[in-house]
């Protein structure tokens, strides 16, 4: 069967998509959808898709940060998508050939779920492990298809069971959000950023979000709170067959109204009512995860978040270790002379996801 490279550049791709929507591996983070997000932290996407008789088989969405002088960094998160039969050689061929008319000089991929097959081809065509991930490389999915409360509750660790009871005798109310609830996430989040030391996206960036992907069944936003104030607030983003827990944050108070369970509760309710098959919490540690898909006991230096995560009885996953390639230009070059290990380029990391745009 003949297939053909296409470049697209397009704002948005609803057959690519739908493609993603539909094939083993397609997440929300390949999207046109996701790439309108990233547009407004700065980045620019570019597709390379593989057409077979004018269906899409395959394909990589590039998002593309610009460097002055120098010429682009790029990062493809859960790409390349390949469908039944395509070839993933050719595609990486022309990902080569695209990164040079683009003059990225650095380019990462983080292949998707069930990507393993096609990491020999990775390999051979230049790019290296790195530890220095741009989507999570291990998680915790709660399965929810044709699962009853009972059943939800039955999955999940005594000690978060007994929380999720105590909330609910509180006085604390998981309400459903709209877009004017954003700031209200904005400010949740912007002081969880402050205590945990991490940086945070701008009140735009979460807006993006919230038109591109919903309201109704694209995405959710819960909003936890007590006597009006609020406590805990969630953005959930919905594709394919999996919820996603996408944003979350809370005001650092302590006590027995226990915000935190309620709001996933509330979020994996809605999941299971929407159709969705999974939960995503999106992330876990990763040295955690092995270990519990080993059969081994937790490390001692587990975070809390990872283990507040694990208390609702998901099953873990791991996904394709991160790649990167180095090409030849000025950026590149300057890389490959100052011969510095690329899991140090955490500055250079957070550029490309426009946490610093």
């Amino acid at each position: 069967m003949t297939e053909r490279l296409v470049v697209d550049r397009s704002a948005d791709h609803p057959a690519w998509d739908d493609f993603l929507a539909r094939t083993p591996g397609g997440g929300y983070l390949q999207t046109s959808r996701w790439a309108r997000v990233k547009a407004v932290v700065g980045l620019r996407a570019v597709r390379l898709l593989t057409e077979r008789y004018g269906e899409i088989v395959s394909g990589c969405q590039l998002l593309v940060r610009d460097v002055p002088l120098l010429g682009a960094v790029a990062y493809s998160p859960r790409g390349p998508v390949i469908g039944d039969g395509a070839d993933a050689d050719a595609l990486l061929r022309g990902l080569r050939e695209l990164a040079r008319q683009e003059r990225i000089g650095f380019l990462k991929l983080q292949p998707p779920p069930g990507g393993e097959g096609f990491i020999p081809a990775l390999e051979a065509h230049g790019f290296d492990p790195s530890d220095d991930e741009i989507a999570p490389t291990a998680t915790t999915r709660v399965p929810l298809t044709g699962r009853s409360d009972e059943d939800l509750r039955a999955a999940m660790r005594a000690t978060t069971r007994r929380r999720l009871r105590q909330g609910e005798k509180s006085d604390i109310r998981v309400r459903v959000g709209d877009e004017n609830d954003l700031p209200i996430l904005q400010r949740l989040l912007e002081a969880t950023a402050q205590r945990q030391g991490f940086g945070s996206y701008p009140l735009r960036y979460h807006q993006a979000m919230w038109r591109a992907f919903g309201p109704g069944d694209g995405a959710r936003l819960l909003v936890a709170e007590s006597g009006g104030r609020p406590l805990s607030a969630a953005l959930l983003i919905g594709f394919g067959d999996t919820a996603v827990y996408k944003v979350g944050a809370w005001d650092g108070s302590s006590g027995s109204g226990r915000p935190n369970e309620l709001v996933h509760w509330s979020a994996q309710r809605w999941g299971r009512d929407r159709g969705f098959a999974y939960y995503d919490f999106e992330g876990m540690n990763l040295a955690a995860a092995r270990a519990l898909v080993r059969g081994n006991p937790l490390p001692d230096d587990v975070s809390g978040v990872t283990f507040f995560k694990l208390g609702f009885g998901g099953e873990v996953a791991i996904f394709p270790q991160a790649r990167d390639l180095v090409l030849p230009t000025i950026l590149g070059r300057t890389m490959r002379n100052m011969n510095l290990p690329l899991r140090r380029w955490g500055a250079l990391r957070h550029l490309v996801a426009g946490r610093r745009s």
